[in-house]
């Protein structure tokens, strides 16, 4: 999910005016499709963008996708009310907090491009200890 190419569907749709649904509507079926295989939660409650490889679940989340959390709320509030996901606005709000989260603060360490193990420990914010 860490692609723009998402983004850029639902930007060329508002950006033309509406004008050219196609684009909407590859957008909202991406979305579907994220929403029912890859948004997951960790033991502790963070929200988070898996990968699938090859039809199998890959429980990391690259940082690039930490855009989601805005394409979605950009979708959520520009979007006419009958063609919004009421999924969009929570699921951005939980990745957003993730992100945050899988970011210390600088004087801490740096925060990694690649998040496995930290989705696998206790989930708050600096408390992994490996």
């Amino acid at each position: 999910m860490g692609d723009s190419y998402y983004e850029y569907l639902l930007k060329m749709y508002l950006q033309t005016g509406g004008t050219e649904p196609e684009w909407l509507e590859a957008w909202r079926r991406a979305m579907d499709k994220m929403e029912e295989r890859l948004i997951l939660k960790t033991a502790g409650g963070l929200t988070y963008i898996a990968e699938e490889k090859d039809g199998r679940i890959d429980h990391k989340m690259d940082h690039l996708a930490c855009f989601v959390g805005g394409m979605l709320i950009y979708g959520a509030r520009q979007l006419p009310k009958e063609k919004v996901d009421p999924r969009w606005e929570e699921t951005a709000t939980g990745i957003t907090e993730t992100c945050y989260q899988m970011h210390p603060p600088p004087a801490a360490t740096v925060g990694g491009v690649v998040v496995i193990h930290w989705l696998q420990c206790s989930n708050y914010r600096y408390s992994c200890d490996s």
